[in-house]
């Protein structure tokens, strides 16, 4: 009884599951390439030894993961879809919002995850950027003006420049994670008054300065204080 007792938890998979993650291992393999189609239904039904119906299941799964796509509309074809990191973004984004919402995430573990990233990613943009990227960068950077705007329209243009530097960093995960998070604060119960819009911009200018200049240290010190102010964002 006892080994039944520690395999109490143990889940068995499903056989169209099953299939789905065989096909997918090999996808991550690099068996199976994008642009590969696969085998038709009947084939596979016959390779696997199941029903037609439990390959569609499987198929199903694998289209909703995003790993395969129908060769065209109308088609009863797959194939191996290209991927792209903007393709995880609203998948990150929805973990992300279901975690705050059922409280397996606290919006200062949030903020914490933004410090482990963030501060990071401003040495490397200050170490990889090109001079196209601070011509980007520096028509990003909010004026005065900005604190004329509403508060969604100044998280706007902070969301903006965070995710052009992460961009600059040349390394596209970094981009996707950066965009995630920081669109994240936008779906919280935020309040800002008047006089704390300024934070959500503040010491933007002086970070562009270090990224400008290649000064990675400067560049973490400058997003560090930077993200101080994003805790003082949310209802108590």
């Amino acid at each position: 009884m006892e080994l039944f007792t520690k395999l109490k938890d143990f889940e068995l998979q499903s056989v169209p599951l099953q299939i789905a993650t065989a096909i997918q291992k090999q996808i991550y393999n690099q068996d199976l390439k994008p642009g590969d189609r696969l085998p038709k239904q009947e084939e596979l039904a016959d390779f696997f030894a199941v029903s037609r119906p439990t390959i569609r299941e499987a198929l199903d799964l694998l289209m909703e993961s995003q790993l395969i796509q129908r060769e065209s509309p109308k088609s009863k074809s797959y194939v191996i879809a290209n991927f792209h990191p903007d393709k995880a973004l609203k998948s990150v984004q929805d973990i992300i919002l279901l975690s705050l919402t059922f409280n397996t995430l606290t919006k200062w573990e949030l903020y914490a995850i933004r410090e482990m990233i963030e501060i990071p990613c401003a040495a490397l943009a200050a170490k990889n950027r090109t001079e196209e990227d601070i011509r980007e960068l520096e028509l990003l950077l909010p004026g005065p003006e900005i604190l004329t705007k509403s508060v969604p329209e100044i998280f706007e243009a902070d969301a903006r420049f965070h995710i052009k530097l992460a961009e600059c960093t040349r390394n596209p995960l970094a981009k996707t994670l950066v965009e995630s998070l920081v669109y994240a604060y936008f779906k919280l119960d935020i309040f800002i008054s008047e006089v704390e819009k300024r934070s959500i911009i503040d010491g933007l200018p002086e970070l562009f300065e270090a990224v400008k200049n290649g000064d990675e240290e400067e560049a973490k010190e400058k997003m560090t204080e930077h993200m101080k102010h994003f805790k003082y964002y949310h209802k108590k």
